[in-house]
């Protein structure tokens, strides 16, 4: 940012000691040293609540005489006294916008305090007074720690303080209003209205005569033009646009509803959730309506048919959608996938029918959004926005409604806390952030893995999400998903879907290319085990598809959850299909694949660093698509575990035989698990190797983590690739892998 001229205080502070003594002897119970930090880690929450008072100028008069009034938010009643006429005295000859070099506010006919009298006097940048409009003084508590924290020798406990006292100005907004809307009701002014902080953007809490400024709006807080530091460290002025951008933008058309959408953006930054909804909503009305019309003319329609149609849709804006949809035959997007662990999985369908909800609650029944709700109103916003850029389907117009948004959420930050309205004021409420350990998922990866392993069972289950993920990393040959996931490579997976499929019919969920192919990607999921008529919708499809483009070679790809009801590690593991089954799928051209061999594959390329090469090949091929670990042989099926001694007890099928020393991989709970041989026992007997029949084999690894029937595989020369090898080595190893080839 710009120097400006030197502050006489620092934000938050009033050049002073603050008014508690830090120094004060810690309380009995105080909490242990902290080894992790998290927002108020440092505040000690159970410190005494202190009186102060906390002063704030509206932007407008309320033109009534002065006088105080007990206002009721909730459980919390305050007094709130309405003064006119208060003189804020700076200690600088220019008088701050930012407001940080304030020293005193005085009340009509008060006269400051002989130390703040002392301090003006004495400042070196002389001073400056300025006439308040109406200005509110509200009686409240603050947390001693709090207070304390603000001229903490620590950073982080200075910086908890502020974010503390941003929350508690922050939480007396509704309790303003309360007032200001008692006053508009009787008065009718039309030059006063709710206020939020990007109006009411400074506060100053005063604590006896001293005054501790507190910022909820860091744009307030830039008295000069923002700068940023170049790549030189130089500062230099940050710029949203050039110039010749603008002057390009002055003869360019505006995309239709583009205006709303601003406002809608101008509305949310502002703290004015409910305009922003509705706004928001209205964009996508106005260019659905534009995108709908243009669609009607294109199929060939008459201009007084596209009239026809949009007044006959003029209120049913789902019909209308839908309409576009069949006609322009897209799909909107979900799930989406991002680096961004909370925006994965996202589908903008389910938030334009949430955000529409909302709308209608706000419009309908006065719903009114509290200015604590940051998360939900960035989400609408964002995922509007994104709805908007995929009707507009222009790049260059979407790249530049996300431009700089880095230093857009910056300047208008965010309130860390919430608050609740208890009968004893407003209380800021302690985070209970519990520092991650090594078992939770923390990193945005661990994160993104996560989300993918539950899709796939349970109460987030979600295939088309567990299959889009995995398709991204496999055409990336990449098991790196913030890599994948951050460079877009893998990730241009169209998604599709039929509003009213003909009977008998199973449409693709996502298209994608496959090398020279067209690959058409089919869900299907089924609580029993996979039968021929399971896949007769696919085949009509996939003969469909073949029928409507000619001249593209078009593949099918089936991905199958079977025995859906029960976790993946508990289901009865596939190692040839039917032979029938197996006919069908060569004869129509259609790979097929199991979701949970997908999962453990793509665990194994994280784990073990296997290649995803033969994933990618068979999804090529024709037939089932094994899974098998890379390098590999198939010896058996566990049949017992034996968890105390580490055994495990496996029907022996191998050839050449088994033998101690191997090193094997176990499908477990967790993956497949490299184990190897420990010792080998058959009839009571001790044996080096062994070919056939029931043995039990002494194993290294985890063995609580093996399921009955689990499959086990040696591992073949060369041996699978371990997490210090290159991934190059690992594709050169998959050309010679002995897994038995798709299909």
């Amino acid at each position: 940012m710009s120097n400006g001229p030197p502050e006489a205080n620092p934000p938050g502070g009033t050049g002073e000691k603050a008014p508690p003594d830090a120094s004060a002897a810690t309380p009995a119970g105080a909490r242990p040293p902290i080894t992790s930090v998290w927002p108020g880690s440092s505040l000690d929450w159970s410190s005494p609540r202190i009186a102060v008072q906390l002063y704030v100028e509206l932007p407008f008069w309320l033109m009534m005489p002065q006088g105080q009034f007990e206002v009721l938010h909730g459980e919390t009643k305050l007094k709130i006294e309405v003064m006119h006429g208060c003189e804020e005295i700076q200690l600088t000859t220019t008088h701050l916008k930012n407001r940080s070099s304030t020293a005193f506010i005085a009340k009509p006919d008060e006269v400051p305090p002989p130390a703040a009298q002392q301090r003006v006097d004495q400042s070196k940048s002389g001073c400056s007074a300025r006439i308040h409009r109406t200005t509110l003084v509200i009686e409240t508590m603050v947390l001693r720690s709090a207070l304390e924290g603000v001229m903490h020798e620590k950073p982080v406990s200075r910086a908890h303080a502020a974010q503390y006292l941003t929350a508690l100005a922050a939480g007396h907004l509704s309790l303003v209003n309360a007032l200001i809307t008692a006053y508009r009701r009787v008065s009718y002014d039309p030059f006063v209205q709710e206020v939020t902080e990007a109006t009411v953007p400074i506060w100053f809490l005063r604590f006896k005569d001293h005054f501790l400024r507190v910022s909820v709006y860091p744009y307030a807080d830039l008295e000069y033009r923002l700068e940023l530091p170049t790549k030189e460290g130089k500062p230099e002025p940050a710029n949203l646009a050039t110039v010749e951008e603008v002057s390009q933008f002055l003869t360019r058309s505006e995309t239709p509803g583009e205006t709303i959408l601003l406002d809608a953006w101008n509305y949310y930054y502002a703290g004015r959730y409910g305009d922003s909804i509705r706004a928001l909503v209205s964009a996508i009305e106005v260019l659905l309506e534009a995108k709908y019309a243009e669609a009607l003319r294109n199929s060939g329609r008459s201009t007084e048919q596209v009239q026809s149609a949009l007044e006959a849709t003029a209120t049913k804006f789902i019909t209308r959608l839908n309409n576009y949809l069949q006609l322009t035959k897209r799909t909107i997007p979900g799930p989406l996938l991002s680096w961004v662990p909370y925006i994965t999985g996202v589908r903008l369908r389910s938030e334009l029918v949430q955000t529409r909800e909302l709308r209608h609650k706000i419009v309908h029944e006065g719903y009114r959004m509290r200015q604590f709700a940051h998360g939900s109103m960035q989400r609408a916003a964002e995922t509007m926005t994104w709805l908007f850029n995929w009707l507009d389907d222009n790049e260059v117009n979407s790249m530049k409604r996300f431009k700089r948004h880095d230093i857009k959420g910056m300047l208008k930050g965010r309130i860390l806390f919430d608050v609740e309205y208890a009968a004893d004021g407003v209380k800021v409420v302690e985070r209970h952030d519990i520092p991650p350990d090594d078992t939770e998922e923390f990193l945005a990866d661990d994160m993104l893995w996560g989300t993918h392993r539950r899709a796939l069972h349970g109460n987030a289950k979600d295939l088309p999400l567990f299959v889009k993920m995995s398709l991204a990393v496999i055409l990336a040959d990449n098991a790196d998903i913030m890599d994948v996931f951050m460079s877009r490579k893998g990730t241009s997976i169209v998604d599709h879907e039929i509003l009213n499929p003909l009977p008998g019919i199973a449409p693709e969920r996502f298209r994608c290319d496959l090398d020279d192919l067209w690959l058409a990607v089919f869900l299907v999921e089924l609580d029993e085990r996979l039968t021929i008529p399971d896949l007769n919708g696919v085949m009509v499809r996939l003969l469909q598809l073949r029928c409507e483009y000619p001249d593209k070679k078009i593949h099918g790809l089936c991905v199958v959850n079977q025995q859906q009801h029960l976790a993946p590690e508990a289901r009865e593991t596939c190692r040839k299909l039917d032979d029938n089954l197996a006919e069908l799928l060569r004869t129509c051209g259609l790979s097929l694949v199991f979701a949970p061999d997908l999962a453990w594959y793509i665990k194994g390329a994280r784990d073990h660093k296997w290649p995803l090469s033969p994933l990618r090949d068979g999804m090529k091929g024709k037939g089932l698509i094994t899974c098998w670990p890379p390098n590999c042989t198939y010896v058996g099926e566990v049949i017992r575990l034996f968890p105390k001694i580490g055994v495990l007890g496996v029907e022996i099928d191998a050839d050449p035989p088994v033998a101690k020393g191997d090193q094997v991989f176990v499908h477990a709970a967790v993956g497949y698990q490299a184990m190897t041989v420990e010792s080998i026992r058959q009839e009571e007997k001790d044996l080096q190797s062994v070919k056939t029949g029931q043995a039990g084999l002494k194993v290294s690894g985890d063995v609580k983590k093996v399921a009955e029937g689990a499959f086990v595989f040696r591992a073949s020369p060369p041996t699978p690739p371990s997490a210090c090898e290159t991934s190059a080595d690992a594709k050169t190893m998959s050309k010679t892998s002995d897994a038995p080839a798709p299909g």
